[in-house]
């Protein structure tokens, strides 16, 4: 296996989904299928309860953000676009392509996510039944606390199963293909939250120290 030294993250950019923006459309009853083409707001909040039949498709530049809802099909990101899901069942695909990013939070369920050339797929939590997929120039980026089955870093496999916790404490074990071995895969670090506060604790201190004035 091929790594490269660990590269970190803020913790606090991955503690949780980011609110829904106070200008967005919000959706809160049961569609067949949405789409971002379909509203006139750069961004789509698909409120808690919501079930949609088919799928939700997001076209850039808009923000779509979906939270405890159920997709029946698909969850799909085109040119641009940003998703961000959490708490969500998804019956089959969460897919990337063409520039666009889906970050993926804490209680997602699919069968599988894909990043196509050009997409990108940040994982902050979610579980997969079938193994996920990296095409052409693809990005998938994993974001854990710990790891037992690699290194933190590029994992240059075209193929295997990656071992280890969320930042919630939530054990992962992740099947994944890079189809063709020129998309990108990291894992990324990202600490657990008492590690995260103790860090900070730390680092207070050290500045409360340098601070002080010499006798």
């Amino acid at each position: 296996m091929g790594f490269v030294a660990s590269l970190a993250l803020p913790a606090s950019l991955a503690s949780a989904m980011p609110a829904c923006p106070s200008e967005a459309t919000i959706v809160s009853t049961n569609q067949f299928r949405i789409s971002s083409q379909s509203f006139s707001t750069a961004a789509v909040c698909v409120q808690s309860g919501v079930s949609v039949t088919e799928d939700i498709s997001t076209y850039g530049p808009s923000l779509m953000y979906i939270e405890n809802a159920v997709v029946g099909v698909d969850v799909e990101a085109y040119s641009g676009a940003t998703v961000h899901i959490s708490g969500t069942s998804v019956g089959a695909s969460i897919d990337a392509y063409g520039a666009s990013a889906i970050n993926v939070y804490s209680g997602v369920s699919a069968e599988t996510a894909q990043a196509y050339s050009g997409g990108t797929v940040n994982l902050f939590g979610g579980a997969f039944t079938n193994r996920f997929v990296i095409y052409g120039g693809g990005t998938v980026n994993l974001y854990a606390a710990t790891l037992s089955s690699h290194a933190f870093g590029n994992v240059s496999d075209l193929s295997g199963t990656v071992v280890g916790t969320y930042r919630d404490g939530s054990i992962f074990s992740l099947d994944f293909t890079n189809t063709t071995g020129l998309g990108s895969f990291q894992l990324l670090s990202i600490p657990a939250p008492s590690t995260a506060l103790l860090l900070g604790l730390g680092l207070a201190e050290l500045g409360r120290r340098s601070r002080r004035p010499r006798a």
